[in-house]
């Protein structure tokens, strides 16, 4: 056998989790060209045909409802834990759709950590599509003290992170404050004129706390007409300009 075997044969059952005899993983590394990555596809793929077939298959009567349950579980772990793998193996190229769905799956089940590991793979709000987006948000949804870190297994990494909790946080705002930002432009100038004519009528403006400018955000969204998230982007515009 080749070097490139002995090395793929225990490299492609790593990635896809699978534990076939040497004869199959051997015949997919042949038809590949010795690529690691597409043989681990392919056994990976097969793996999936055959959990789906295994599904449609049902069973033949109650044995225990919570066995059952407990095993879907295990196999939707196992499941995620693979796709993980071939994920963040350096070595192995991804496609941005299996990224996007890997993240979906990730947000849904609460493998936070995995997931934050998974949007960096997959370049970050730059390769997010909608619906990965709605999955990031409703986990960020659950609020404080309330986002698990989840269960799978992953690579250390080289440097300190931030916990994967507070990761998502700073993934969620930073979006938030981007579209805050993008639609505030076409209004910094009513706002300079609104404070401008504010203190031309004796007022003192202030926007150092926070409720000063919760306050101050509501005052110009009335006087502009705009949307509250406007006119908070538009409250600390006016802030970095010095014009309170």
């Amino acid at each position: 056998m080749s070097n490139n075997k002995e090395y793929g044969l225990p490299r492609v059952r790593e990635l896809s989790g699978s534990s076939p005899t040497n004869k199959p993983i051997v015949q997919h590394l042949q038809s590949t060209g010795g690529c690691v990555s597409s043989a681990a596809h392919i056994v990976w793929d097969g793996l999936q045909r055959a959990e789906k077939e295994n599904k449609k298959g049902g069973s033949g009567g109650d044995t225990g409802g919570s066995c059952v349950a407990a095993n879907k579980n295990d196999k939707h772990d196992s499941s995620l834990q693979q796709q993980v793998n071939v994920a963040l193996d350096g070595a192995v190229s991804t496609s941005s759709s299996a990224l996007n769905s890997l993240a979906c799956a990730l947000a849904k089940a609460g493998e936070t950590a995995a997931l934050v590991r998974v949007w960096d793979a997959l370049g970050g709000s730059q390769g997010a599509s909608p619906a990965t987006w709605l999955a990031v948000e409703a986990l960020h949804a659950r609020g404080k003290d309330r986002i698990p870190n989840g269960t799978l297994r992953l690579p250390a990494l080289s440097a300190r992170a931030l916990a994967p909790a507070r990761r998502l946080h700073k993934i969620c705002k930073g979006r938030r404050m981007s579209a805050r930002s993008a639609g505030v432009q076409d209004y910094i100038a009513n706002g300079l004129a609104w404070v401008a004519a504010q203190r031309v009528a004796g007022r003192s403006l202030d926007a150092g706390s926070g409720r000063a400018r919760s306050i101050m955000a509501k005052e110009l969204r009335k006087a502009l007409s705009i949307n509250l998230e406007t006119a908070r982007g538009l409250v600390t515009t006016l802030k970095r300009k010095k014009a309170f």
